[in-house]
């Protein structure tokens, strides 16, 4: 019993030193990262000359649009993505931690007002991590805008276009899937998403050697 055990352990252990992030990279290009689309009465999801296109046509409806990249709390992560309002003046943002629609991460801007936050949903209840927040970097109406979440241990420093907006707390993932929001009657376009993940220990390494360095 004792022999079993053992071997049990030493599998586990293998299983998890082998677990590796893989970065992901979507252009859309075609659907191969399996994005849940839709087509109804409601709101269309749809991947269409290299971008997904999100067409929003009822005013009560919020989209989610999320994909399960096995985030994992071992690891660092850069999470970025281009958006393109059509139509509409409402939110668009990130999802992360994502498990439902109760319980989720989420940074929004909104195009009209050029504002952001970030908000924890948790069993439904919010907790806000930014509250609502002017900034002259977040594009207005029909210019792109490009969204960062950069996570580095305890905190999460956001960007709007290349520009630092903020630093949140560290978030609970209550999920693995990340993505995207889209609130209320409007019509986005989404492009050149990347996610890229980095070993907590492997960032303290490099930490470590270059303090090394410059005190040399």
């Amino acid at each position: 019993m004792i022999k079993k055990y053992f071997v049990l352990l030493l599998v586990l252990a293998i299983v998890n030193q082998g677990f590796t992030q893989h970065n992901v990279v979507d252009n859309f290009k075609n659907n191969k990262k399996k994005w849940p689309l839709v087509d109804n009465s409601l709101h269309e999801v749809k991947i269409e000359d290299g971008l997904l296109i999100v067409n929003i046509f009822d005013t009560d409806a919020d989209v989610y649009i999320t994909n399960d990249f096995r985030l994992n709390s071992d690891y660092d992560f850069v999470m970025e993505c281009e958006f393109t309002k059509l139509e509409g003046a409402t939110g668009v943002g990130f999802l992360w931690g994502f498990k439902d629609e109760e319980n989720y991460n989420r940074f929004l801007i909104t195009t009209r007002d050029q504002e952001f936050n970030a908000i924890t949903l948790k069993y439904g209840e919010v907790e806000w991590l930014a509250d609502w927040t002017f900034s002259e970097s977040i594009n207005l109406d029909s210019k792109m805008n490009k969204l960062k979440v950069e996570k580095i241990g305890s905190e999460i420093k956001l960007y709007a276009n290349d520009v630092f907006l903020t630093t949140i707390s560290n978030t609970e993932m209550f999920g693995n899937r990340v993505g995207f929001f889209v609130g209320g009657t409007s019509k986005f376009e989404i492009d050149n998403f990347s996610l890229t993940f980095e070993k907590k220990t492997k960032r303290k390494r490099d930490e470590r050697g270059a303090s090394a360095r410059k005190d040399n």
